[in-house]
């Protein structure tokens, strides 16, 4: 996943749950049902590193 490879961040054990539970409580705020939707996957993703 390029977040990973362009940002040299590493998989860490709780990232795979951070971004199902991050996609589940984004879906909730849009008012449809949950769905692993690459551009859902991807915004959650982009929330796990720390930006200056």
């Amino acid at each position: 996943m390029r977040v990973y490879t362009d940002g040299g961040l590493e998989l860490a054990r709780f990232h795979p749950r951070f971004i199902i539970e991050h996609v589940i409580a984004r879906c909730r705020f849009l008012g449809r049902q949950s769905a692993l939707e690459r551009d859902l996957v991807l915004e959650a993703a982009g929330h796990l590193g720390v930006r200056d």
